[in-house]
């Protein structure tokens, strides 16, 4: 796969798992699955995704666990995980809209949903790498490299051990998030391994006996 193409690709990557874990319905679940199950030299050696005969099934175990309207059983945001009180808009809350700020982006939803949410985080790294291709500035990729590694990998995979943990979570939701705990590892490691990743690697190796 050629620099492009693998740019290209990681691209649309980040934009399914950005989609599907910000969908508001079923139908936006069915839309981001397709381009989230495209295969690639990245996907050759996954699992098989599984079948979805209804989507309606998918949108009942997302919203339980990341909407409501009972408390979600997975809440997607990260001051849940990293804040010494798990509630939303902690001060990691606060610390990620402040590197937005210093990136010149803002959430469009501030003020009336988490900044932290995983989908605006997937959200702002493909801004980042976006920037980066077209030559951003240099310690953009210092910035890029420390909220992938020391912020997000220090959460999202705990976040989806809570999704895995959770009976009734539909097959298509542990996929996804098998997905995106792999492909956020895969991204840090083309950048070098950080001690923090290193914390996480192994609990990967129990995603495929969930999605399988």
């Amino acid at each position: 796969m050629t620099c492009h193409n693998e740019r290209a690709a990681t691209a649309r990557r980040l934009e399914a798992l950005r989609d599907f874990f910000m969908a508001r319905d079923a139908d936006d679940l069915a839309d981001a699955w397709i381009k989230l199950t495209r295969q690639d030299e990245r996907t050759l050696y996954l699992p098989t995704p599984p079948a979805i005969p209804d989507w309606e099934a998918v949108e009942f175990s997302f919203n339980r666990l990341f909407v409501g309207p009972q408390p979600p059983l997975a809440p997607p945001f990260s001051s849940i995980y990293l804040d010494s009180e798990p509630y939303v808009m902690g001060p990691s809350t606060m610390e990620v809209r402040n590197i937005y700020r210093l990136l010149g982006l803002q959430s469009p939803l501030e003020g009336s949903f988490p900044d932290d949410h995983v989908s605006l985080e997937l959200d702002a790294l493909l801004a980042m790498d976006a920037s980066l291709e077209w030559g951003g500035r240099p310690e953009l990729a210092s910035m890029r490299n420390y909220f992938l590694e020391q912020h997000m990998l220090a959460w999202i995979p705990e976040f989806c051990d809570g999704v895995y943990a959770q009976e009734a979570t539909h097959p298509a939701i542990i996929y996804a998030a098998m997905l995106l705990v792999r492909f956020l590892l895969d991204l840090a490691d083309t950048t070098g391994c950080s001690p923090r990743e290193h914390q996480f690697t192994a609990r990967t190796a129990t995603v495929e006996d969930n999605a399988s």
